[in-house]
């Protein structure tokens, strides 16, 4: 991801709705460009501290919810790995299922002589 996309994607990820995929390269360019990181914890206090401050009555730690919310970004990245091998796992399963019954069926039609 280049600092143009990672930019466009800043308010996507302040509001959540980027897919694992998009805050995963997301993720990686905030890590390593400090300029889109430091617009990143811009448009963060601008969005999300605001917010935070009317809550705790002025009083916020905008750059430990920032972090928080990067931790939970990870967290949910990692889920999103997890469901994706468990549903590999899963079809794998079920055309193994499909096959085994496939190849049972056709040693009974051939036991009861339908291909001769």
């Amino acid at each position: 991801m280049n600092c143009k996309e990672a930019k466009k994607n800043i308010m996507p990820y302040i509001r959540d709705t980027l897919d694992v995929e998009a805050l995963e390269d997301f993720l990686a360019h905030i890590a390593g460009c400090e300029s889109c990181r430091e617009e990143l914890e811009i448009y963060f206090i601008i969005e999300k501290g605001l917010v935070e401050m009317e809550e705790n009555k002025g009083e916020a730690n905008i750059s430990r919810v920032l972090k928080e919310t990067i931790a939970a970004s990870y967290e949910r990245i990692s889920r999103g790995h997890a469901l994706q091998i468990v549903g590999y796992v899963v079809n794998t399963l079920v055309l193994m299922a499909l096959l085994l019954s496939l190849l049972l069926q056709l040693r009974i039609w051939w036991q009861e002589g339908f291909f001769l």
